[in-house]
């Protein structure tokens, strides 16, 4: 979620129409940087550099505020000249609005709150921006989602140093078009998941995973040094051309073996490429159909954990779950408290019990309606009660109204002596669907 407030920024200008950003202050962790900003004597600056250490908690070598100009950004990219070579200024200015015999204002950096180091959380960086710095985001341990525009990227060195939440790098392209990302992830040991999604579109085009690896270097005694790498990271960091994402080399690694790499992220990697499957051949979605089959419950696991139900929709889409796997993931989304999810895996695992159609309700008169679920694996009838209640406000939702619960009934399930589950826990609901929703209703 981008910041919807004011964002403080300092810039180094390098050229008459380019500029080095050297540091961001704000009070939001989520911020997006605009690409273009008025220069002190017209035209405008194109923010392509991020400075080394822009984003770390510890600045190294700021240039002094005479050589700097400071902007205040708004929410819709509009930035305003605040400050300039040390001068404060205010309103349109030009070169001879400008004293620069007059001693440079007072820094009052510390007075405000930098974006750095583990405040920041998600950072969009502008189309304009050309090159990294060394160490920008050296310690942003919090950093979790990292979007970039087109283009290519030249980096720095660490420039993610520490950064051990990162986990999604967002590409707003295509990935048929050159940009930065061969750049961005070979910066990156730890595993990392990126997707193509061009700016306005509801789903991304394609999603990769790339999974950590480890450089060994060892020296022979003819003083030749010897690289060796640990997983298949490496190698898939290998696959552009100019920039250029190379589907086929990507898909290609996966069947030469990946016993060295996380059993995790490697059915991450399947489970992606197969729900955004851009240019997957028929050959490689075999190996990553069968991998995924004998892997589910490692991305159900990681689903239900961000609450993705889109996702485990996806996931049931892809036909790699029977009978029994629906019964064991419905009862892994029971234990981990995600009603909605259990619901929509229980009613594939158990075909004669629809939970998201009215299979099991009735209209009893007008827009008065009763509704039963049972779940056949689960004992306590309180997540069951929150689905069929979900599922009873869909219901009235496609229907424009909302939901005025008028009565239930709870059923525990029951257990035998050996405590197997013999019968599911049930819940019974009457409901109208009304115009308007009302507030004092209560079960």
């Amino acid at each position: 979620m981008v910041s919807e407030s004011t964002l403080t920024l300092d810039i180094l200008p390098l050229s008459a129409d380019t500029a080095r950003l050297v540091r961001v202050y704000g009070t939001e962790p989520c911020i997006a940087l605009p690409g273009t900003l008025p220069a002190p004597e017209g035209g405008s600056f194109a923010v392509t550099e991020l400075g080394d250490y822009c984003f770390s908690e510890k600045p190294r070598s700021l240039p002094a505020a005479d050589k700097t100009c400071r902007y205040e950004a708004a929410p819709d990219g509009t930035a305003r000249l605040i400050r300039a070579f040390g001068q404060t200024v205010g309103g349109t200015c030009r070169r001879y609005d400008f004293d620069f015999d007059a001693p440079a204002a007072g820094s009052d950096a510390d007075d405000l709150h930098p974006v750095c180091g583990n405040f920041l959380e998600e950072l969009t960086l502008p189309d304009s921006l050309q090159v990294v710095g060394s160490c920008a985001f050296y310690n942003c341990r919090k950093l979790r989602l990292l979007t970039v525009g087109t283009g290519s990227l030249t980096m720095g060195s660490d420039v993610f140093l520490n950064c051990f939440a990162l986990e999604t790098i967002r590409v707003q392209a295509g990935p048929e078009e050159p940009t930065g990302l061969f750049a961005l992830v070979n910066n990156i040991t730890e595993a990392v998941r990126a997707e193509f999604c061009p700016a306005g579109t509801a789903a991304p085009l394609a999603a990769l995973w790339y999974p950590a690896y480890w450089e060994d270097i060892e020296e022979t005694p003819a003083h030749i040094l010897l690289h060796t790498f640990s997983g298949q990271g490496y190698h898939y960091r290998q696959c552009f051309l100019e920039n250029k994402f190379l589907p086929a080399e990507y898909d290609a690694i996966f069947p030469q073996g990946h016993d060295a790499d996380d059993a995790n992220v490697m059915a991450m990697l399947c489970f992606d490429r197969l729900r955004y499957p851009w240019q997957l051949t028929e050959a490689a979605a075999g190996h990553y159909l069968a991998f995924l089959a004998a892997n589910t419950d490692r991305v159900l696991a990681r689903l239900l954990k961000a609450q993705d139900n889109d996702a485990v929709r996806a996931l049931i889409a892809l036909d790699v779950l029977d009978k029994d796997g629906f019964a064991e993931a419905s009862a892994l989304a029971a234990k981990a408290g995600n009603a909605a999810a259990a619901a929509l895996l229980s009613g594939c695992a158990y075909p004669g019990v629809e939970l998201d159609t009215q299979v099991q309700q009735k209209q009893v008169l007008g827009e008065i309606y009763e509704r039963t679920e049972t779940w056949p694996f689960e004992k306590n009838p309180m997540r069951v009660k929150e689905a069929t209640v979900q599922h009873a406000e869909n219901f009235c939702a496609k229907r424009g109204m909302g939901i005025q619960p008028l009565d239930q009934t709870i059923s525990w399930g029951v257990e035998d002596a050996s405590g197997k589950l013999t019968k599911g826990a049930s819940v019974w609901l009457q409901f109208k669907c009304v115009q308007a929703i009302d507030p004092s209703a209560e079960l």
